[in-house]
């Protein structure tokens, strides 16, 4: 039937002989579209060998066929030449029917004439240069005496190819001249012959990939091939060909080992994310950046004075043009903030805020006042909020929240439609469970205590404002370091519970982020080897 995978498959300048058998009462006028066909001979069901008629000497585009006899046809492609460039033509099988149907299908193994095991659905389906031939009686053509015919065409060769060192490995980027790639293949080798130590990987459709075997310190060379692969996306290709090989691209993967888990703030001015985190060498901390896209750019800086047991915490001051750092200090419970510049030069003197924290400080910036908004967790494990001026003067003094303890940092975010500050902690001592709240920026205010069903976090929760959505997004470590992720309104309703990152995993509580020119939510973590990753996801 016609909505059946096509069984009829030409590369590009090959030229096919084909036996077409008519067991049938009509002659048909077939039609081929895009081939040029040319009749070779007939056989009759009788035995007897037909020459063409005259008229039919040559090529043509369509063929008479009669019954009780076969047609030998020779047909080659004929691409037409055009100002762009096409695309394959992707699918479903039967496009008037949902994926999962098996009506309308033959189901018929076309290699012995048996049933089809496992039966025919609908589904989507890479046809390349897709094309027909069919009965030019239009009651036959409207009567499903049509078959598709796919041309195979091979892409062009990726070009500009890239390598550079991320967080999770060796990240490659390339530009697709084609639209005819389906997937690519990469290749890697220790040396630039690709002789030693070659292994491959198959990447989707698109135009990076992140190599995560790599090792550290080791130099890599790299090449990509796309390939155009005609049959079901995902599944197993009927016929493929390839392209040649890109350009070559070398790099080493550098690892960033942390102490603590990363602290994280989005740069609006500069469109990029700021990191900041503890190394175990001599407790100093680390700054940098990553991309838009959440890749990191490994362009770490060590502050020049600093010195914490805790992660720092961080946040954008869009009005100074400034990243605002605050840490509890190595040796007491006191805190100290300062600011630099977003490359992490220009480090202030720090400025000492005294407080009795029992861990790392929360920071937001409040845009209603345009200061840096404080929380720790002090004295019996309650919650005290404070703000401080980016220049670290004009501290208003440590405020205790009503209600609420916490058995870790607690987490805060800024909501600029409220002008409050919205609270997430973990439960106090060995409770485990993820609590919210809301209050002013002095702690007046404050709401009743919010439980989010389903979390379990071994480590303080980390939330952002999702000013797409209006809501409050959350990420939360859980059983087995795995991380979790959700969202909820800003008076703790309509959580949506916690969903599961899949193969994203963090030993410290991960740090997150809105980009919201992309529309998405991005994650830093601590890995199982102590290196700082970053994974990205929809809100």
């Amino acid at each position: 039937n016609y909505v059946d995978p096509p069984t009829e498959i030409v590369e590009e300048e090959q030229v096919q002989i084909w036996r077409v058998t008519h067991n049938g009462v009509d002659t048909h006028p077939i039609h081929f579209h895009l081939f040029d066909v040319q009749v070779l001979n007939r056989v009759g069901w009788d035995g007897f060998i037909r020459l063409p008629d005259d008229n039919e000497l040559g090529w043509k585009d369509t063929v008479r066929m009669a019954p009780l006899e076969d047609t030998i046809v020779a047909l080659r492609p004929k691409f037409p030449t055009l100002p762009f460039k096409l695309p394959n033509s992707v699918r479903p099988l039967n496009p008037a029917l949902p994926l999962g149907s098996m009506e309308g299908f033959s189901q018929i193994d076309v290699t012995d004439g048996a049933d089809l095991v496992p039966p025919q659905t609908n589904l989507m389906f890479n046809f390349g240069d897709e094309y027909v031939w069919h009965c030019h009686i239009l009651s036959h053509e409207e009567n499903d005496m049509m078959r598709a015919v796919s041309l195979l065409l091979p892409p062009a060769a990726p070009v500009a190819l890239t390598a550079g060192s991320v967080g999770r490995g060796v990240l490659l980027s390339w530009t697709n001249t084609d639209l005819k790639a389906s997937q690519f293949t990469i290749r890697r080798a220790t040396n630039n012959t690709f002789t030693s130590n070659v292994v491959t990987f198959t990447a989707p459709a698109g135009n990076s990939y992140v190599d995560t075997t790599a090792f550290a310190g080791a130099t890599y060379y790299y090449g990509v091939m796309a390939t155009n692969a005609i049959g079901p996306v995902g599944g197993v290709a009927l016929m493929s060909m390839d392209s040649g090989w890109s350009n070559t691209a070398s790099a080493s993967w550098v690892a960033r080992p942390t102490n603590t888990g990363p602290a994280v703030a989005w740069n609006s001015t500069a469109g990029q994310f700021q990191i900041a985190f503890q190394t175990a060498t001599d407790a100093r901390v680390f700054v940098g950046t990553a991309r838009a896209n959440g890749i990191l750019n490994n362009d770490w800086v060590q502050l020049p004075t600093g010195r914490t047991r805790q992660t720092p915490a961080i946040v954008w001051n869009p009005v100074a043009g400034k990243v605002q750092i605050a840490l509890q200090s190595y040796t007491t419970s006191d805190l100290y903030v300062a600011s630099y510049n977003a490359n992490g030069t220009g480090l202030t003197a720090w400025t000492l805020i005294p407080a009795g924290s029992l861990s790392g400080p929360g920071v937001t910036w409040n845009s209603a006042e345009g200061k840096v908004q404080l929380a720790i967790r002090g004295s019996d494990s309650r919650i005290f909020v404070g703000t401080v001026n980016g220049n670290g003067t004009a501290f208003s003094g440590w405020t205790q929240l009503a209600t609420g303890r916490t058995g870790a940092a607690p987490s805060i975010a800024w909501n600029p439609l409220t002008s409050k500050v919205q609270f997430a902690v973990k439960g106090y001592l060995t409770d485990n469970t993820v609590w919210v709240n809301n209050a002013n920026a002095n702690g007046s205010g404050l709401s009743a205590w919010t439980q989010l069903a389903g979390g379990s976090t071994l480590s303080a929760p980390a939330i952002t404002w999702n000013p797409m959505a209006s809501r409050v997004s959350i990420a939360i470590r859980g059983t087995s370091d795995n991380i979790f992720k959700g969202s909820y309104d800003p008076n703790g309703t309509g959580f949506s519970l916690f969903s599961l990152l899949t193969g994203a995993l963090s030993t410290r509580s991960p740090a997150i982020a809105i980009n919201p020119s992309l529309g998405t939510l991005n994650l830093f973590a601590k890995d199982a080897l102590g290196n700082l990753v970053e994974y990205v996801t929809v809100p």
